[in-house]
């Protein structure tokens, strides 16, 4: 008896292999900044996965979406916070007891909330996806994608150059520290 067949794009759970989005392998406890700016790679690196969906999401495996859900629901939110609550304190900090206007920065936060907006329609899509249902509109979802991913990779571009050099300048040893530590803690403890 012939198995009925899949319609046309869909592929079954498990003949998928989800892509792996390498680990940062940056020292989080001997160099905490770099750590930070790392991270660039690897959400670089989803957001070519991203990308390779935008037009035919239902082509690239259910696999891939399950992937990138869990990357964007866990580690670039994690990402986000530790630039927001632990980096960015920080180098105000620094930049307020040099005289210095940490203006700038209110730049990286009104971005990461526009991220997480983005995200609140994205991961429920690619959820959709990785359940092996359809994008209800797919001119939409193309839209919010290539939307979500220049803003993300132009952001990061500014976070590399302005954001890192002003870390790599201004922050101290204690700063060091204690940004590794609260990283450290917001992934449960590890300091690798």
């Amino acid at each position: 008896m012939d198995e009925p067949k899949k319609p046309a794009g869909e592929q079954p759970r498990d003949s998928v292999r989800a892509p792996v989005i390498p680990a940062n392998r940056i020292p989080l406890i001997a160099s905490p900044v770099d750590h930070v700016f790392a991270e660039h790679v690897r959400i670089g690196i989803a957001l070519d996965l991203l990308e390779s969906m935008a037009d035919q999401p239902m082509t690239v495996g259910r696999g891939l979406a399950e992937a990138l859900a869990r990357f964007f629901r866990e580690d670039f939110t994690r990402h986000a916070e530790d630039e927001e609550k632990d980096l960015l304190p920080l180098l105000e900090r620094r930049l307020s007891a040099a005289g210095v206007d940490g203006e700038s920065l209110d730049r990286l936060r009104a971005e990461h909330a526009a991220d997480r907006d983005t995200l609140r329609f994205i991961i429920p899509l690619l959820d959709r996806l990785a359940a092996g249902r359809p994008i209800p509109d797919l001119a939409a979802w193309r839209t919010i994608i290539r939307s979500f991913i220049e803003s993300v990779r132009v952001h990061m571009k500014w976070e590399d150059s302005v954001v890192r050099a002003l870390a790599q300048s201004r922050l101290v040893k204690s700063d060091h520290d204690s940004l590794a530590m609260d990283i450290a803690l917001r992934r449960g403890g590890a300091k690798g």
